[in-house]
C-alpha cells in the first residue's frame, strides 16, 4: 500500500509540475506590415508588447517581428486569420480587400481609434458580416 501511494503521489507532482510549466508566460509571435522600429507605426508595436507584459505581469509577452520577417507586409491579416501566425499589426484599410467596412475606417485620416471602430462593429451590428471573413478574431 505504501508503494502504491508514493508511485500515486510521485505521478501527481508530475503532473502538476509539467502543467505549471505549461501554464508559464504566452510568448506571442507578432507579424507586422511595418518595418520595426519605423517611427509611430513600427514603434507602436514595440509600445504595446511593453504595455501589455506590463499589465499582464509578465504573463503574455509579445515577440514582434518587422515586415516580411514571418509573412510578406500585406499578408499578414491573412496569416492570423488562418491561424499561420497568432497576432498581428497593421492598417485596417489593408483588410478592405477582405473585410469589406475596413476600407471605410481605413479611409478616415487619423482614425477613428481601435476603441471606437471595434465599439461601432461590435454594437453596431456589424459584426456578424466580419465573422463570415475571419475566424480567428474573438
Amino acid at each position: 500500500m505504501k508503494r502504491i501511494f508514493s508511485v500515486a503521489s510521485t505521478a501527481l507532482v508530475l503532473s502538476m509540475s509539467g502543467s505549471v510549466l505549461a501554464e508559464g508566460p504566452r510568448v506571442l509571435d507578432v507579424a507586422s506590415t511595418f518595418p520595426k522600429g519605423a517611427p509611430y507605426l513600427g514603434e507602436g508595436a514595440e509600445n504595446l508588447a511593453k504595455l501589455l507584459e506590463k499589465a499582464t505581469k509578465g504573463e503574455i509577452k509579445l515577440r514582434v517581428h518587422g515586415d516580411g520577417d514571418l509573412v510578406p507586409a500585406l499578408e499578414v491579416f491573412n496569416a492570423v486569420s488562418s491561424g499561420a501566425v497568432p497576432a498581428g499589426w497593421d492598417w485596417v484599410g489593408y483588410w478592405a480587400g477582405t473585410v469589406p467596412v475596413a476600407g471605410l475606417a481605413g479611409a478616415m485620416p487619423f482614425g477613428p481609434s481601435p476603441e471606437v471602430f471595434l465599439g461601432w462593429m461590435w454594437e453596431g451590428g456589424d459584426w456578424k458580416s466580419c465573422k463570415k471573413h475571419t475566424t480567428n478574431i474573438m
